[in-house]
C-alpha cells in the first residue's frame, strides 16, 4: 500500500489527471492488463494518457515512477526486489526507450533524457516524499481501511490536501 500511495501523492502534487489509486488484495488474482494493473495502481484514463504526460515532463514523470519505490525505503529502510521495475518500464516506454534501459551505460541515457545528473532526480525525489511522508502514510491507510482498496482522486487529493507539504524539490 505504501508503494502505491507514494504513486499517488506524487500525482496529485504535479496534477496529474489520474482517475484513481488501488491495491488488489491478491495480486494474482489480476491478470496484466495495460490499461490496469497487476497488484494496483495509479491509474489514468489510457496508457496513452499516461505516456504523453511522461514524454512532455520526462524529469518529474520519473519522480513520479520513482515514488513507490522511494516511499517503501522510508517507511522500512528498504524497499521490496523489483518494486520498481515495472514502474521503470512504463516510464522507458512512455519517453520512447520501448527497449527499456541499456544495460551499458544507463546513467548517460537518463541524463540525455532528463535533461540533468541522474543522482539529482533521485536526490529529488528522496526530498519529495520525505517532505510529504505523512500524507503518503495517511493514504495508504485510507487504502487500508477501504474495501476494496481504491481511492478516487478527488479522495487522495482531499488527503494530500490535508496531509502534505506539496514541496517540489529542484
Amino acid at each position: 500500500m505504501l508503494h502505491e500511495a507514494g504513486h499517488a501523492v506524487v500525482a496529485t502534487i504535479f496534477n496529474y489527471p489520474f482517475e484513481d489509486v488501488s491495491v488488489h488484495e491478491d495480486p494474482r488474482e489480476h491478470e496484466m492488463d495495460t490499461e490496469r494493473r497487476i497488484g494496483g495502481g495509479v491509474r489514468f484514463t489510457s496508457l496513452d494518457e499516461l505516456y504523453a504526460i511522461m514524454r512532455a515532463d520526462p524529469r518529474n514523470s520519473l519522480l513520479f515512477s520513482l515514488a513507490g519505490e522511494f516511499a517503501e525505503k522510508l517507511a522500512f529502510g528498504h524497499h521490496l526486489d523489483r518494486s520498481s521495475a515495472v514502474d521503470l518500464n512504463i516510464w522507458c516506454h512512455g519517453v520512447g526507450l520501448s527497449t527499456g534501459l541499456p544495460q551499458e551505460d544507463i546513467e548517460t541515457t537518463l541524463n540525455d533524457i532528463i535533461g540533468e545528473p541522474y543522482a539529482n532526480v533521485l536526490r529529488a525525489t528522496n526530498i519529495l516524499l520525505a517532505a510529504n511522508d505523512v500524507a503518503v502514510l495517511a493514504v495508504a491507510r485510507a487504502l487500508a481501511d477501504e474495501r476494496p482498496m481504491l481511492l478516487t482522486r478527488d479522495s487522495v487529493n482531499a488527503i494530500v490536501a490535508a496531509n502534505a507539504a506539496m514541496e517540489i524539490p529542484e
